[in-house]
């Protein structure tokens, strides 16, 4: 995320910005960009959403909210930037497209996305480490599966067509996270 960031330059000439995390969870990537912005004397603010009780409830982030993905309960242009990580291969193609398209139509300045990417060799690399990490059945089931369910760049370039995005970048970063970001003029 910080290295897309730093390249549309929009933490430079704007270092007080408002976030949108979408899917948020126990809100780890909100608080891991706020310490970064901070030791760059940026004020960045953070509105967390997840559909999970649970995690909200964990979540430190200031602002919580219960809600979907696809549904965000908030006006337009709400926020500078929308985010959200490890969380689009839970939903279905078309709900793929109606979460760009939501963190779209909510986010003023764009939107930075990431997921897995469906690659044979991160299958094979999980399918062989997580016995030996030592991690449950079900982990190594859940990993397995996230993978399988992860994305294509022609995919994430498609959603984000059907979605109304104009001129998205996506790219494959470290070989197994794909990233789609789209900034407006």
């Amino acid at each position: 995320f910080t290295r897309v960031l730093q390249r549309s330059r929009i933490p430079q000439s704007h270092p007080r910005l408002s976030f949108l995390e979408i899917g948020a969870g126990a809100g780890q990537l909100a608080s891991e960009l706020t310490a970064w912005a901070a030791r760059r004397s940026w004020a960045w603010t953070f509105t967390c959403l997840d559909q999970s009780p649970v995690a909200c409830s964990l979540n430190p982030c200031a602002h919580t909210v219960l809600g979907d993905a696809t549904r965000l309960p908030f006006p337009d242009a709400s926020f500078d930037l929308a985010i959200a990580s490890q969380m689009t291969h839970h939903l279905p193609d078309e709900g793929v497209v109606r979460h760009f398209r939501e963190a779209w139509r909510v986010a003023r300045r764009g939107i930075v996305l990431s997921d897995l990417h469906r690659h044979a060799f991160l299958y094979g690399l999980l399918l062989v480490s997580t016995p030996v990490l030592g991690l449950s059945r079900r982990m190594r089931r859940d990993g397995l599966l996230s993978v399988r369910r992860g994305f294509r760049t022609g995919e994430w370039h498609d959603f984000a067509a059907q979605a109304g995005i104009p001129q998205p970048r996506v790219e494959i970063q470290f070989g197994c996270r794909i990233v789609l970001s789209a900034f407006r003029n």
